[in-house]
């Protein structure tokens, strides 16, 4: 009876611990709500996650700098972010015209072409002279080994690769007159070629104009022409003829573009100077002698040029042309009556000149 007693009084017991132990618990891990230290945040540098920036008080002396990872002390409460986001600082944009991109990397600089295994070695290849005036004679001497043949080449009159083939691969002198460069040796056997380059100085042979030498320093020209000229309007371009050499130009405005054409003066004295059958609007100008030939020869002429506007007059004025080395285009500079320079383009086209 008495161990059953026990056992009855040891249930109630528990019954009882098993009411009360969640009250009990609930009242340990509910702590009192603290009351927090005044803080201001401000602009985070790069804080990590567990971390904030902040300075206590009114922070003298502006904000602090610091990242910190507050710490639970008693009456203290955690300072942990929050889901709010934090401000943050707006870049400011750089301007256009300051902000530069990184230069693009250098291409790589190819190394010199070397001839193949077992190609002819070039020991020497000079000149008697350097500096020479375009197309002037001089005497170029080269030395070599292990070649069957040799070539020198270089740039002859209009542009033209000019050239001596058969010559002594083991060397020799030979005179040329080379109006441009590069002067270029090859020597050559089963192997391969060889090749080396002759640096010289070219002096122009004709000046240029004044009006175009500043322009066009640098460039040889062809001899200036200057001399008597012409000139006539028309109603859609004009005429020009030049004495010294005997030459009809016609600008075209709205022919095709401004296009010019280039004919002879084949006019003769005696020969009949206008056609009395055709008959001008009142205030318009059949054109006579060899203005008037070319006009009345070729029908796109009269077509697309139209009437006379104006009489012919005379003036002095000058003509000079360049052609490129290594090229067959050549252009040309003409001074009209009205002190105009026209460039007329290789493709028969003309643009009035400007330095």
């Amino acid at each position: 009876m008495r161990i059953l007693k026990w056992f009855v009084t040891g249930l109630i017991l528990l019954a009882l611990l098993a009411c009360n132990l969640p009250r009990a618990i609930r009242r340990i891990s509910t702590p009192s709500t603290p009351t927090a230290t005044p803080y201001v945040m401000c602009t985070p540098p790069a804080c990590r996650a567990d971390e904030v920036y902040y300075c206590p008080g009114d922070c003298p002396g502006g904000c602090g700098t610091t990242c910190v990872t507050p710490t639970v002390e008693s009456g203290t409460p955690t300072f942990a972010p929050t889901n709010t986001p934090e401000p943050t600082s707006t870049p400011t944009p750089i301007p256009e015209s300051t902000a530069t991109a990184p230069p693009p990397p250098k291409p790589p600089i190819p190394p010199p072409s070397q001839p193949p295994a077992g190609a002819p070695v070039i020991e020497s290849f000079t000149a008697d002279h350097t500096s020479i005036v375009e197309g002037e004679t001089i005497h170029v001497t080269w030395k070599a080994t292990g070649g069957t043949e040799a070539i020198i080449t270089w740039m002859g009159k209009y542009g033209v690769v000019d050239g001596i083939s058969n010559l002594n691969p083991d060397g020799g002198t030979v005179a040329i007159a080379p109006h441009s460069g590069p002067v270029i040796l090859y020597v050559r056997n089963s192997a391969g070629t060889t090749q080396m380059t002759l640096t010289l100085t070219f002096v122009c042979l004709n000046p240029w104009v004044p009006e175009l030498a500043s322009a066009m320093q640098g460039k040889c020209p062809n001899p200036a022409e200057t001399g008597w000229a012409a000139q006539q309007p028309f109603e859609h371009g004009f005429m020009l003829w030049l004495q010294p050499s005997q030459t009809i130009y016609v600008f075209f405005n709205d022919y095709g573009g401004q296009t010019y054409r280039m004919y002879p003066d084949n006019f003769k004295e005696g020969d009949p100077e206008f056609d009395p059958s055709l008959e001008p609007p009142v205030g318009l100008h059949q054109p006579i002698r060899g203005f008037g030939l070319v006009w009345r020869t070729y029908p796109d002429v009269r077509e697309n040029l139209g009437w006379a506007t104006a009489p012919e007059s005379g003036f002095n004025t000058w003509r000079q042309s360049y052609q490129g080395a290594g090229t067959r285009d050549l252009t040309t500079w003409v001074k009209d009556i009205n002190r105009r320079i026209y460039q007329l383009n290789p493709l028969n086209t003309w643009e009035i000149y400007t330095p």
